[in-house]
């Protein structure tokens, strides 16, 4: 994702990756965002300054994404509130 380049990242190295069949549970990220008022990635970005959408988790974990993945109407990010 290149993000290292900047500042390091705070996480678990996956390496080559992971496998899994967990099945989440949760609300996609653009339907909260949108109520919450930001519904157009192009004109976040522009007019807003927005680059990234930052997550904090309970355990000190952190992790962003672009504002254009967050905002995509074909996207596949969750506010998972549940697994299995």
């Amino acid at each position: 994702s290149g993000y290292n380049k900047f500042q390091k990242t705070s996480g678990t190295a996956w390496g080559q990756g992971a496998i899994s069949t967990a099945k989440w549970g949760g609300v996609r990220l653009i339907d909260v965002m949108k109520l919450a008022g930001l519904d157009d990635a192009i004109d976040a970005a522009e007019k807003g300054g927005m680059q990234h959408v930052r997550f904090y988790g309970l355990d000190g974990m952190e992790a962003s994404i672009g504002i254009e993945k967050a905002l995509n109407p074909y996207g596949d990010c969750l506010i998972c509130y549940e697994m299995n």
